[in-house]
């Protein structure tokens, strides 16, 4: 094959592949876990492995091909992902660092995809050309992401087209924002003006603003401000030095039309009410400034990031692992949000810090060191205004990504927007660009040479071994999520079936990263489950279940959340019969997760649950007591002790513990169901003229809530005064239909 062939087979392979990469996007898989996330990473990763087939022949057979390691840009961030493996390697757990999750699929895997395809870019596209043909691609792309989040979007609700959350798409809208204003900014450079192409260009990046507006996210909206305020550096300075005021005078009219209009909406009750009522929920947010100023439960998962660099402070935990630091530093209850553990600080500066070290942390800021200190070169040494304003463009685009990142993460549609504006960057800041742009147009002679030997045999080995890597890499994970997506569907719809059973097998059977949550899920719902089942079946579900936790346990130690699961299926096992030695097992795996995670709750109330089932309450009561011992609240664990006593019967400890809660700030009408559980266990114990003094009690104490009248009911009809139940269970149906059909249920 002649040697020109082979090479425009490559070229045009890499084209495509970055092509395709764009319509990432819009990749949503619902029979796959995290369905916004996981596919996405999968076929990107697919994409940039056939792209680097095409390459490595490429770099054999010409060096201009090979990547500009030299260049102060991308030795920086080969640094940065040379600190990602290295610290991969010291961390706690390199598999997790290596692998991630299918929730986040930034791993150290992935990392590096991104790296190579940053690599395949700046080796290939050589012309501005080019890199306009994809900016262009991008933004028409993104039109119809904004299109589909315009049209998702109703009432007050965020927007997230195919993205999966409204943060991921109000970065991606920011983003787009700018690439925009590259575009037409660098036409006018080189004086290409098309004045309808820019109008529509222009109306694009409104339609995005209104998307990014729509998604409700604070930081992204702050950060575009902040990011935009990097234009008016170039543009100010020019205007100054011609001594044209007019429009700096107009900007600032405008910027403080801005202040007042935010005072308005801050400080005149009148205008914060105007304001609520002509704006979506999504949107008003974005005015009010106690918002910006409420990071909820952020600030102490920052505090926590901070303990585990102090414990780690050289190589840090490795990438990846930042839900075992959150667990060994939980403190209970200080982080809200309804949310019981994080794998991410929310802070791209503290998640480096803790999981890579100060060795990580400077490398990061190295990179983007050395990325604004030649955007800021070129926006000081271009001569035309145009020029001036298109490297403030990139410049702003990147502040603005960094800026908010400090509050959230990076996701696989942000970084595929980042790892592609790398490599704009680098294209518009490589030596001498502006003079070989418009010569690089033009190819060299080619010579129809045969291809060498080496170069097949090259082609060859590399083709098997990304091959290789794909196979085991991608194909068999997406496979493996397939299969236990299909158990978890059938399990769910049909209860734990032998069928069920047969594809979380399937799904288990190899070595793969995807076990560890296909485990978890599979043990979650097991304990959830209904279990209508012949016996037999029941407890092989519960023996399979209980033996891949094992092999959990020992394949991350670390993952405190397998040793909770573990404990609750134990407790299962021993009331299925299973296992006769449940609850020594049970204490075993509790005392190996109290190491690592001391201050959690989950062990304090599934251990006292599981000696209940043995019916040693003694025992029970005293690992509830050792909830105080870790920062768990003392109305938790004296409600907790009561439960314990009223399924032991006795009802005078419970009584007891329930006034302690009480002491310490428990409302009976807290919980929807304890009432009527405590009610149902009075009357179940035959001490009925205590359960209807009690009920009686409750309903005065609470102005006949619903909560209180179920209660009532519930006991009335217990003890034989069918008619009384009757007519307050018609109060209940006015007041709570839903609540009614529960109180029903208890009834029957």
């Amino acid at each position: 094959m002649p040697k020109i062939i082979l090479e425009k087979i490559c070229i045009w392979t890499i084209t495509l592949c970055t092509v395709l990469i764009f319509f990432i996007p819009f990749i949503v898989a619902p029979a796959t876990y995290y369905p916004y996330i996981f596919p996405k990473i999968i076929v990107f990763r697919i994409i940039v492995e056939i792209g680097l087939m095409a390459w490595i022949p490429l770099m054999v057979l010409d060096k201009k091909y090979r990547p500009p390691f030299k260049h102060p840009f991308v030795f920086a961030l080969s640094v940065f992902v040379g600190v990602l493996i290295l610290t991969m390697i010291t961390g706690v757990d390199m598999y997790r660092s290596f692998w991630s999750t299918q929730e986040r699929m930034t791993g150290v895997f992935t990392m590096i995809h991104f790296y190579l395809w940053f690599l395949m870019m700046i080796s290939i596209f050589k012309t501005y050309k080019e890199w306009k043909m994809l900016l262009l691609l991008n933004i028409s792309l993104a039109f119809i992401v904004a299109l589909y989040g315009f049209v998702q979007r109703s009432g007050d609700g965020r927007a997230f087209s195919f993205l999966g959350n409204p943060l991921y798409l109000a970065v991606y809208s920011m983003m787009q924002i700018f690439f925009i204003l590259f575009v037409i900014c660098k036409d006018c450079k080189d004086k290409k003006q098309r004045k309808f192409f820019h109008i529509l260009l222009v109306c694009l990046l409104f339609f995005q603003v209104y998307t990014m507006f729509s998604a409700g996210s604070r930081t992204v909206f702050a950060s575009l401000i902040i990011g935009g305020c990097m234009l008016c550096i170039p543009f100010f300075s020019f205007l100054i030095s011609k001594k044209k005021f007019t429009p700096i005078i107009t900007v600032g009219i405008v910027t403080l039309c801005g202040i007042l209009f935010l005072l308005f909406a801050n400080i005149s009750p009148a205008g914060n009410t105007w304001i609520k009522k002509q704006f979506p929920f999504a949107i008003h947010r974005l005015f009010f400034i106690e918002s910006y100023t409420s990071l909820g439960s952020r600030p102490e998962i920052w505090r926590m990031g901070i303990e585990g660099f102090k414990e780690r402070p050289l190589g840090g935990w490795g990438w990846e692992n930042f839900s075992y630091i959150f667990n060994k530093n939980y403190q209970n209850p200080t982080v809200g949000d309804g949310e019981k553990y994080f794998d991410r600080s929310h802070n791209q500066l503290i998640d480096v810090l803790s999981l890579t070290g100060i060795v990580g942390l400077i490398s990061y800021l190295f990179l983007w060191g050395v990325l604004f200190f030649f955007l800021l070169r070129m926006i000081f040494k271009e001569q035309d205004i145009w020029g001036k304003i298109t490297y403030a463009t990139l410049g702003a685009l990147f502040l603005g990504y960094f800026l908010q990142n400090l509050t959230v993460f990076d996701s696989p549609v942000s970084l595929i927007l980042l790892y592609f504006s790398f490599g704009l960057a680098y294209f518009m800041l490589r030596k001498g660009s502006i003079q070989k742009d418009e010569k690089e147009k033009k190819r060299e002679k080619q010579v129809f040479l045969n291809v060498p030997a080496r170069i097949y045999v090259t082609g060859i080995v590399g083709t098997v071994a990304v091959g290789i890597v794909m196979y085991w890499g991608t194909i068999i994970p997406l496979s493996k999520s397939l299969q236990g997506m299909r158990g978890i569907a059938i399990l769910l719809n049909q209860d734990a079936t032998p069928e069920s059973m047969y594809y979380f097998k399937q799904a288990l059977d190899t070595p793969s990263f995807t076990n560890s949550e296909i485990r978890m899920e599979l043990a979650r719902d097991i304990l959830s489950a209904k279990k209508n089942l012949p016996d037999q079946e029941v407890k092989d579900a519960i023996r399979f279940t209980i033996d891949e936790l094992e092999k959990a346990t020992y394949e991350q130690p670390l993952n405190v959340r397998n040793y909770f699961f573990l404990v609750d299926l134990y407790g299962l096992g021993g009331k299925y019969g299973v296992y006769p030695l449940f609850a020594e097992k049970a204490e075993e795996v509790a005392q190996k997760a109290l190491k690592l995670a001391p201050n959690r709750e989950e062990l304090y109330r599934s251990m006292p649950q599981l000696y209940v089932t043995k019916g040693d309450f003694q025992k029970a009561e005293e690992w509830a007591k050792k909830g105080l011992d870790y920062n768990i609240s003392k109305k938790d664990v004296h409600l907790l002790i009561a439960t314990i006593w009223l399924q032991a019967k006795d009802f005078d400890k419970a009584f007891f513990e329930l006034s302690e809660a009480e002491k310490n700030g428990f409302l009976i009408t807290e919980q929807s169901n304890f009432p009527v559980y405590l009610a149902m266990n009075l009357v179940s114990g035959q001490d009925n003229k205590k359960a209807v003094d009690y009920v009686d009690r409750l309903v005065r104490e609470t102005n006949g809530s619903p909560i209180s009248l179920g209660a009532q009911a519930v006991v009335y009809y217990k003890t034989k005064r069918g008619e009384e139940a009757t007519q307050i269970f018609a109060r209940i149906q006015l007041a709570d239909p839903g609540f009614a059909e529960q109180v029903k249920q208890y009834m029957q």
